[in-house]
C-alpha cells in the first residue's frame, strides 16, 4: 500500500473550487469532522460539499465537537469516531477538515494526534495558503509542518498533546501537580478531550516559563 498522510486543515480562507482541485490531484479523502457542518457560507455546508466531492467526501458526526459553541471540547464519540477515520485512511490519505484556522486551540489537534498515534500515518497541517498555492501553481504537497506521529521528538512545539500524566513526565512533576494547577490554581486549563483532560505542548511550555519566572 502506498503511503498514506493524514492532513489537517481548517477551511476559513479556503475557497471550496482550489480544494477541489487538490482533492481531484492527489486522489484524497475529505473528512468533515464538524459536529454540525453547517455554515454561513452556504459553500462549506454539509449538502454542498457533498455535491462538490461525491464519494470523495464523508462527514464523521462522531468526531464533532458538541460544546463548540462554548469553546470546550467533548467529543461526540472519539472511539467510533476513530474507528471510522482509520477505515476511511486504508483507501485514502485523508484531509481532516472543520472551520478553524487555528489548529493548536481547534478540537481538530487531538483527532489527527490519535488517528496518526494509532496507525502510524504521518501528518501534515495545511493552511489556506497551501490550498491555494497547490492549486494555482501545482507542485507536491506542501510540508511545512510535516512531522512523524506523536512519540517522535520531530514533533513540532505546540503539536503534540498530552495527558495528565504524560505532562506530569515533560514537566517533572507529579500528575497531582498538574490537576491541581488545572482545577485548583487555573495556571492550566487543558482541553477535555473523549472525557479526558488533556494539554498542548505549547501550553505546558507557557507554564515551565511561568513557574521558572516565579522562583527567579
Amino acid at each position: 500500500m502506498e503511503q498514506r498522510v493524514i492532513f489537517s486543515l481548517g477551511y476559513s480562507g479556503v475557497k471550496p473550487e482550489e480544494l477541489q482541485a487538490v482533492v481531484e490531484q492527489y486522489d484524497l479523502m475529505v473528512v468533515d469532522i464538524r459536529y454540525s457542518p453547517r455554515s454561513m457560507n452556504v459553500e462549506w455546508t454539509r449538502k454542498r460539499l457533498m455535491d462538490r466531492f461525491g464519494e470523495r467526501y464523508v462527514h464523521i458526526r462522531e468526531l464533532g465537537n458538541t460544546e463548540y459553541k462554548s469553546g470546550n471540547i467533548n467529543y461526540a464519540d472519539l472511539g467510533a469516531g476513530l474507528a471510522l477515520a482509520r477505515e476511511q485512511l486504508e483507501d485514502h490519505s485523508l484531509i481532516i477538515l472543520c472551520a478553524c484556522s487555528d489548529v493548536v486551540h481547534c478540537h481538530r489537534l487531538p483527532v489527527v494526534a490519535l488517528l496518526s498515534e494509532q496507525t502510524g500515518v504521518p501528518i501534515v497541517f495545511w493552511t489556506a495558503a497551501d490550498i491555494h498555492r497547490m492549486a494555482t501553481e501545482g507542485g507536491a504537497p506542501i510540508q511545512l509542518s510535516f512531522f512523524t506521529p506523536p512519540t517522535e521528538s520531530s514533533t513540532p512545539p505546540g503539536s503534540r498533546i498530552y495527558s495528565v500524566n504524560e505532562a506530569a513526565d515533560y514537566l517533572g512533576i507529579k500528575p497531582e501537580t498538574i490537576k491541581y494547577h488545572i482545577y485548583t490554581s487555573g495556571h492550566l486549563k487543558g482541553q477535555r478531550t473523549g472525557g479526558r483532560r488533556m494539554l498542548t505542548e505549547e501550553e505546558l511550555e507557557k507554564f515551565k516559563e511561568k513557574m521558572r519566572k516565579k522562583k527567579q
